[in-house]
């Protein structure tokens, strides 16, 4: 979700830039997209606009494969960060080095965010100060965080994506966090058709609950 978005809003820019390449906004925007699998990158024929190629630069996206959290399910001693997170072991029988995203697991989602944290904290002091780099900008930024929450991935990574940028931005006058998440559709065939959907519902529910719990102060982020 997060990657489409992205995607479009970039040839919206683009096609909205006059004969000189000029914005008609003095708005800057900076770009990080942060997915499980490569398969939004991959759209190469997508990416384009206007006889013109939009795609994201290498520091611009981070992909934290599922795959990579074999060492944490082999020997969850030697993370003691996330030894507690992987508690049943057996929810996590399935994952093998061909598992693709976070197979419409949430808590597949949240512990390869967890192992992949710092990468993301480093991405997104690397976006920030590009942003705030530009000349005539000041220092601050709106950051918008657009995900789904029906998957593994956006309902697994989106509590944990906030408390990082909280606590990494911790003036809230300067950074202000906005969220925008597509809920899973009522009544959707690939629930009821596609075997591996069942958990949507269950998926987004979670999330949301979080999300409040966290808006309200009574879910612990540490």
């Amino acid at each position: 979700t997060g990657g489409k978005v992205i995607r479009q809003l970039r040839k919206t820019i683009e096609r909205s830039k006059d004969a000189h390449g000029q914005s008609p906004s003095d708005a800057r925007f900076e770009y990080l997209y942060v997915d499980t699998s490569t398969d939004e990158i991959d759209k190469k024929d997508e990416w384009k606009v206007l006889g013109k190629e939009i795609d994201l630069a290498r520091s611009q996206y981070l992909i934290n494969t599922a795959s990579n959290v074999q060492p944490v399910l082999s020997d969850p001693g030697s993370f003691p960060g996330l030894k507690e997170w992987i508690e049943p072991r057996n929810v996590f029988d399935f994952v093998n080095a061909s598992t693709a995203g976070a197979a419409q697991r949430r808590k597949l989602g949240r512990v390869v965010f967890a192992q992949n944290a710092p990468r993301f904290v480093k991405a997104i002091e690397d976006r920030l100060s590009v942003l705030e780099s530009a000349q005539g900008s000041k220092k601050g930024a709106v950051i918008h965080i657009v995900c789904g929450l029906a998957g593994g991935t956006g309902s697994g990574s989106i509590v944990d994506a906030v408390a990082q940028i909280r606590h990494k931005c911790a003036d809230h006058d300067l950074y202000r966090i906005l969220i925008y998440a597509v809920i899973p559709e009522k009544n959707s065939r690939r629930v009821k058709d596609v075997s591996g959907y069942s958990n949507y519902y269950a998926n987004g529910y979670a999330a949301l609950s979080e999300l409040n719990a966290l808006a309200i102060g009574t879910l612990s982020t540490t």
